[in-house]
């Protein structure tokens, strides 16, 4: 079921699926998304002040992998305060949140999204849940808080102890020599980029061909800040984890990835196409787009 009302200031998208469960069966979760903005202190019937949380948004994401369970937790205040920090720990907390879920009733908006247009900020957020069974709670509003204050306190609590727990030991981006790109388009297009570092300089070399018979060729020599810059973002990023991380199951003309070379010789190949959290969903396309810029 769909509707549409025109994209104007007050205007509302809005769709749901009706098949969408409102209970799940499966206790094996596999993916754990929730971002959402959290309404000012309110004033319960009386004058007593309602449930309430330091922050005012706040975004949690666990995803189960091969060798571990990658975590991330993001929350602000208005003002200045702010909390972030991501880990790849040994723990499975899937148990814990299998039954926050059912206890919390998050199914109970499954299939629901609306937009409305002309909010000065997003006011809502998302929920994505997947199960290994194939059954998905999955919702959205940007006008109001996506799941209640107490909820949200509860990952904030759960998160924070989580990203104490041991964590797996990561390869080292710093050894990473090589970098390739490459971009496959459904007319037949493609682009391949590699950066190896040698010493003080990188080679860099791209090939690319459009929907023309001809392939355009060029390479050059760079310094190796760039590199260092793009070890920096994959680190920080923790893009050495994002080939493990569930697909986001969005449709596109264009299919890319990132292979990374180490100096052992070992390779990561990194789909773009992860359901990531926002906090480091733009690492892939920060790379891709400098360098394409060095023409």
């Amino acid at each position: 079921m769909f509707n549409n009302n025109p994209p104007m200031c007050g205007g509302t998208s809005q769709s749901y699926d009706e098949n969408a469960p409102k209970k799940i069966v499966s206790e094996n979760m596999t993916l754990f998304k929730v971002e959402t903005a959290m309404a000012p202190m309110g004033v319960m019937p009386g004058g007593a002040p309602a449930a309430t949380a330091w922050f005012r948004f706040i975004s949690v994401y666990a995803a189960k992998c091969e060798d571990g369970v990658f975590v991330l937790l993001f929350a602000h205040d208005r003002c200045e305060k702010r909390e972030y920090k991501w880990s790849f720990i040994k723990e499975d907390i899937f148990p814990e949140l299998v039954n926050a879920v059912r206890e919390y009733d998050l199914a109970k908006s499954n299939g629901s999204h609306s937009f409305t247009y002309g909010l000065p900020e997003n006011f809502g957020g998302e929920v994505r849940v997947d199960y290994s069974s194939g059954e998905r709670i999955d919702f959205s509003t940007n006008r109001s808080p996506v799941i209640s204050i107490d909820f949200a306190n509860w990952l904030y609590d759960f998160f924070s102890e989580a990203l104490k727990k041991e964590p797996v030991e990561l390869p080292n981006a710093k050894a990473i020599k090589t970098i390739r790109f490459d971009s496959k388009h459904s007319d037949g297009g493609y682009t391949h980029i590699s950066l190896t570092q040698n010493g003080d300089i990188c080679e860099y070399k791209r090939e690319r061909k459009f929907d023309i018979p001809d392939v355009f060729k060029d390479e050059k020599e760079l310094s190796s800040e760039l590199m260092d810059k793009f070890r920096g973002i994959i680190e920080t990023n923790a893009m050495l984890i994002w080939h493990m991380l569930p697909e986001s199951g969005l449709n596109s003309i264009e299919e890319k990835s990132m292979t990374f070379v180490f100096e052992d010789g070992t390779e990561i190949v990194v789909p773009s196409d992860r359901a990531l959290p926002a906090q480091i969903s733009g690492a892939f396309f920060n790379i891709e787009l400098e360098l394409n810029s060095n023409n």
